[in-house]
């Protein structure tokens, strides 16, 4: 591709409320690509945030209506698609958080014949087992030529579920900056209390009811412990579910919104959890550990592959283990190497890897 103008469109079925660690990555593949112009597709519920005002302000981009990620084809989506593609001399059509696209695969084989076609696969890929898995498995196979795994395990999802060998692991980086600016937060109610974080979007797959049982039999044993459960939103949902799992919305388990400087979170806690049922690349973990707190996850695929120097492992839902596990960190007060952490995840190595992939695609 030496020489050739490859503009890409990355397609983005994201529309959280903060920027995270996703968006200043995606600014840092864009700053160091040379070889062309990087373009972004947003679901159009994102062009309201609040961080979107300025990103608009300095990179080239573009709202799709909802419709365009579900299930149906509509014409005026294609339509809009194909005014991007051919606008921007779109060529590589790069998707995140898009798998089993409808409308992107009849776009495939009729507008945009021409585009080379990448998807990110960013959480552990399972196709549904409805009389629709042999179409989505069908699509994905048909669809793509090169598929990106944000970890070994992800990747690995891939290839077990539809066969292919064009999948790629490419670990993600953390954009270590963000996490130098942070307030000060307390969430203890005295000094001697001990607090837990723990991402808790979506409930079910990040183990919020197995974290809330395993402090609620520690509170029990009467170590005084506070659980922290970082959301991007669905507060009522969340609240209902820890009911459900104990019967009471305990005072001693804290919803915590979205906020842009996380480190204030992760400094205001003594563990990070990741009691997750199902993971691609946790960000959380890294981040965490960055933060220099002492780091606890369930053994599935994905956080058990992070380097993450000294992190704890327990048996997936295995509630009794994870108690016994927490009850020994409270008593560890060992520091991480940060500059571990720091070359394992830097973000210059992950975008010369990502524009590699769009060279050899």
């Amino acid at each position: 591709m030496d020489g050739i103008m490859s503009n890409v469109l990355q397609i983005l079925d994201y529309a959280a409320p903060y920027r995270g660690n996703f968006i200043p990555s995606m600014e840092a593949i864009e700053e160091q690509y040379n070889s062309g112009n990087m373009v972004y597709l947003f679901p159009d519920n994102a062009a309201t945030l609040s961080w979107m005002m300025d990103f608009l302000k300095s990179h080239r981009t573009y709202f799709m209506p909802l419709s365009f990620y579900g299930k149906r084809i509509k014409w005026s989506n294609l339509e809009l698609l194909n005014e991007i593609i051919k606008k921007e001399a779109i060529s590589i059509i790069h998707c995140h958080f898009v798998t089993y696209n409808y409308t992107l695969f009849f776009a495939r084989y009729t507008i945009a014949r021409h585009c080379k076609y990448i998807c990110h696969i960013h959480n552990q890929f399972v196709v549904p087992k409805t009389k629709f898995a042999p179409l989505k498995r069908y699509i994905m196979r048909h669809l793509y030529d090169m598929y990106i795994g944000v970890s070994a395990a992800a990747a690995e999802s891939v290839r077990a579920e539809i066969g292919k060998n064009n999948i790629i692991a490419i670990p993600n980086a953390v954009d270590f900056q963000r996490l130098d600016k942070y307030g000060l937060l307390n969430l203890r109610e005295h000094e001697a209390q001990k607090v837990v974080l723990m991402a808790g979007w979506p409930a079910y797959v990040k183990g919020v009811d197995i974290a809330v049982r395993a402090v609620k039999q520690l509170r029990e044993q009467g170590i005084d412990v506070v659980l922290g459960i970082m959301l991007s939103g669905d507060f009522d949902k969340t609240e209902k579910y820890i009911v459900e799992t104990i019967g009471e919305m305990p005072t001693w388990c804290k919803l915590l919104p979205p906020r842009e400087d996380v480190a204030t979170y992760y400094n205001a806690c003594d563990i990070f959890l990741s009691a997750s049922r199902s993971e691609g690349f946790s960000y959380c973990i890294v981040e965490a550990a960055y933060c220099n707190l002492r780091i606890i996850s369930s053994d599935i695929p994905g956080p058990n592959q992070l380097d993450i120097p000294d992190m704890v492992l327990f048996e997936n839902e295995n509630v009794n283990q994870l108690v016994l596990v927490l009850n020994r960190m409270f008593n560890n007060d060992k520091s991480i190497n940060r500059s571990v952490i720091c070359q394992t995840y830097d973000m210059l190595k992950w975008v010369k890897q990502m524009i590699y992939s769009y060279e050899v695609v």
